[in-house]
């Protein structure tokens, strides 16, 4: 029962995120904009694949999302965490509005990741911001 389980929420994971090294060597995170909580359970999928795309290797990572997103508590109590951090160099949110930017940005302030983060409304200053953090590492 618990791996028809498990399959069930890989495909689910799979539907909803999808990740990619490109050729700056940045993890880049589609989340679908029907999701709209973020759970544990999305940041261990996550995690896994920056894990194996960088072949162990912490990575600086881009999420791309349109919508307006939340976080379960124990997401959050999650990304405080050495595990979160340990594929992860820094964390750049790509928005689709200058006004999510500076939501996004406000909020970040108050941030308890164990990793840099940092909201962009251009794709170019996320990627120059991340890669600051390549040369550092």
């Amino acid at each position: 029962m618990k791996n028809s389980t498990k399959s069930k929420r890989q495909t689910e994971n799979e539907a909803l995120i999808s990740l990619k090294l490109n050729s700056k060597n940045i993890v880049e995170i589609e989340l679908a904009p029907t999701l709209s909580k973020i759970r544990k359970s999305h940041l261990l999928y996550i995690n896994k694949n920056i894990q194996d795309l960088g072949g162990g290797k912490k990575l600086p990572a881009c999420i791309h999302f349109t919508g307006f997103m939340m976080l379960s508590k124990s997401a959050i109590k999650y990304r405080s965490t050495e595990e979160y951090a340990r594929y992860r160099l820094a964390n750049a949110f790509l928005v689709d509005s200058f006004s999510k930017a500076v939501i996004y940005n406000f909020y970040l302030e108050a941030d308890t990741s164990s990793v840099p983060v940092a909201s962009f409304k251009e794709q170019k200053k996320a990627f120059d911001w991340l890669e600051t953090f390549m040369v550092a590492a």
